[in-house]
């Protein structure tokens, strides 16, 4: 059954049950056959894309010439709404396809008398990977629009943020590793941090998270592909005292 509703199509993760006797034409996501491939599902969620997008900027009209405070905190709450689509996704769907794809492949290649079940298998993966990832194009894509509007109306010229008193780490009676330790102590048990702890510990959006991963502020240390995604407060904490992230701790007297 295909949704109607662009926010709910981006979030769902239906996959067929898996079977290696069947071909990847008879194999389904999220309603869609293999057969009718990814352009079928690019299409479909295209036309949602745009119909929620022309319905937003006919909104952000009405609200422009009568409050423009409103006409923020309207884009700033679907900034808002599309990040925690992405983390839904990401949760839901947490297999890695690449590493699958080719362990696929190399089943597909060594399992000569299997050859068909694995064939089935490995074209299964490929068309269940291009799924989802035709699915994320459009969950990035609808960030960057909410993100670009709210930036088109901000007067500041870019999306601005009102900053949370910090508290100075260096005030401190306490050692800054007993602080750290005390301060990610309140928002996770154990010895990791999930992407939401570290959005709310440090105030940031998961976009930033990504950013700061690509420049390899965090380490992951979970099993490849698996979600949630779970970082080291050790880790995280070598960074605070190196200085990195020690002036995006928020003040947690003032949460």
């Amino acid at each position: 059954m295909k949704n109607k509703n662009l926010v709910t199509e981006l979030k769902r993760v239906e996959f067929s049950t898996s079977d290696d006797k069947i071909s990847f034409e008879q194999h389904s996501y999220n309603g869609f056959l293999g057969i009718q491939g990814s352009e079928a599902y690019y299409n479909h969620l295209e036309n949602l894309y745009n119909e929620y997008v022309d319905n937003i900027r006919e909104n952000v009209d009405n609200l422009l010439f009568n409050d423009r405070c409103s006409l923020l905190a309207y884009l700033n709450d679907k900034i808002i709404l599309f990040d925690n689509v992405k983390l839904d996704y990401e949760l839901k769907n947490y297999m890695d396809w690449n590493s699958y794809i080719i362990s696929c492949e190399k089943h597909y290649k060594e399992n000569i008398k299997n050859n068909l079940g694995a064939k089935n298998e490995y074209q299964t993966a490929k068309f269940f990977k291009e799924m989802t990832d035709v699915q994320m194009s459009f969950i990035e894509k609808a960030i960057k629009e909410m993100n670009d509007l709210y930036n088109n109306y901000n007067d500041g010229g870019g999306k601005t943020t009102v900053e949370k008193p910090k508290e100075s780490l260096s005030t401190q009676n306490k050692s800054l590793s007993e602080y750290v330790d005390d301060y990610f102590s309140r928002y996770s048990d154990g010895d990791t941090l999930t992407n939401k702890d570290l959005a709310y510990i440090f105030d940031i959006s998961r976009p930033t998270i990504d950013e700061w991963k690509e420049q390899g502020k965090f380490i992951e240390i979970s099993e490849m592909g698996k979600r949630p995604i779970l970082y080291s407060k050790e880790d995280v904490k070598n960074n605070i005292k190196n200085g990195i992230l020690t002036d995006r701790l928020t003040d947690i007297n003032k949460r």
